[in-house]
């Protein structure tokens, strides 16, 4: 066993070329997709980041929106008020 360490680490001749090769070739495939994926995660990144802008500006328009249908109510109802009031004048002038 002393024999052995001293020698180190070798491939035994039994192990088939075929078998290197697969290996090898899985390793670089492995690279080759973690390459893909970080480029499409950083392509998701992007598009979340102009998602997000995309949102701020509508939550903005939004917002906007509902002041002007607050002011649009009050004016309803100020109309409806002073409708009641003419319906009301007309009756008594009749």
């Amino acid at each position: 066993m002393t024999e052995k360490l001293r020698h180190g680490w070798h491939l035994d001749k039994r192990v088939n070329l075929s078998i290197i090769f697969v290996l090898i070739g899985q390793v670089a495939f492995f690279g080759w997709y973690a390459s893909k994926l970080d480029s499409r995660i950083e392509s998701n990144l992007e598009k979340v980041v102009d998602n997000t802008e995309d949102i701020s500006s509508l939550e903005s328009q939004v917002q906007t929106q509902i002041n002007q249908f607050a002011r649009v109510e009050q004016q309803i109802v100020a109309l409806r008020r002073d409708i009641s009031r003419l319906i009301d004048l007309l009756d008594k002038g009749e």
